[in-house]
């Protein structure tokens, strides 16, 4: 039996209403997600990412402009398997930026035949805090102390949804295929992927078909979720409302911690308990040697990324979610 099986047709969120119409579309595609055995058994298996000089070859840097005026840079590795290309989105940590992944993760997926896009968050890397040019490449607009909490209330509707227009653009081109996407952040932005979720997931239809599994989906396109060292709290961001969203669609999420982290403050195993109260297996929480956090817990062949892979694997590469035309069938 899927996990589709067991939800819910309505929920409500605080002041967001996930409506019942776009749950019940959700449900009919959720089904193509396989749970049972644990995801490590999947085989895949990490490869060193290719470094340096022929790394950056193999990505282009860009700069989307969110809908308040910021010009949001983003690193963009294109996939090789055109409209069945699924996609990962990497956000970086505290401090951070997409030059955390660009020549380690971000290969190593794209290797394993991942459209992927690692993305500098308002505040960030060469993506400033507010509207303006973009830093040139290679000099840094980090303005993390100057954070408010609308900042980081704005990466979700802002940063996330311009990220998401660009994967549409590139969805619509064949270049890959939208509706099999992935979240990974790491600290802080494991709210933003959360609250992002919630936010896809919230996403009515278009109303272009009498029937509503017919219609054209707007959003419902974030399948998986990896959260390294997630942080409980997160002013400007109800974590607690999009833990919930989570929950009720029933996505699978994979959980990495250090096991001596003293930030986490059992905040990884809390998250993992409340997005799995059935204690279902599509939820997993993996804990790694050490006090790393973050973007830290990867390169360290502490089997981080061996993991990630055999996830991703599980519930994107061997999803049969087909590519299908996004535009309103009005507007085609």
């Amino acid at each position: 039996m899927t996990n589709a099986q067991h939800l819910p047709t309505s929920q409500f969120f605080g002041s967001r209403s996930l409506p019942s119409m776009a749950l019940v579309f959700g449900l009919a595609t959720l089904g193509t997600f396989h749970a049972g055995e644990a995801f490590a058994q999947a085989g895949a298996k990490a490869q060193p990412a290719t470094k340096g000089a022929a790394a950056a070859s193999r990505f282009e840097d860009k700069t989307l402009i969110t809908k308040d005026g910021i010009p949001l840079r983003i690193s963009y590795f294109a996939g090789k398997k055109g409209k069945d290309t699924p996609v990962v989105v990497l956000l970086h940590g505290k401090k951070g930026s997409r030059q955390n992944f660009n020549a380690t993760l971000a290969p190593l997926l794209n290797d394993a035949g991942y459209a992927v896009v690692t993305v500098d968050l308002r505040g960030h890397g060469e993506t400033p805090l507010t509207p303006g040019p973009a830093a040139a490449a290679g000099n840094k607009k980090t303005d993390t102390a100057n954070l408010k909490p609308r900042d980081y209330s704005a990466m979700v509707p802002g940063d996330m949804e311009a990220v998401k227009k660009f994967l549409f653009d590139e969805h619509m081109a064949e270049n890959l295929n939208m509706s099999k996407l992935a979240i990974l952040g790491a600290e802080f932005s494991t709210a933003v992927a959360l609250a992002y979720t919630e936010l896809d997931w919230s996403k009515i239809p278009w109303d272009d078909a009498p029937s509503l599994v017919a219609r054209t989906p707007r959003g419902q396109d974030v399948r998986a979720l990896i959260l390294l060292s997630p942080e409980g709290t997160l002013s400007g961001i109800n974590i607690n409302q999009a833990e919930t969203a989570v929950r009720v669609v029933g996505l699978p999420v994979l959980i990495g911690v250090g096991s001596k982290d003293t930030g986490d403050k059992g905040a990884a195993r809390k998250m993992a308990e409340k997005l799995n109260p059935d204690k279902k297996d599509h939820i997993y929480l993996e804990t790694y040697e050490g006090g790393l956090r973050g973007t830290g817990l990867l390169g360290r062949k502490l089997k981080t990324e061996d993991h990630i892979l055999a996830f991703l694997d599980k519930y994107l590469g061997k999803s049969t979610i087909e590519w299908r035309d996004r535009r309103s069938r009005l507007e085609r």
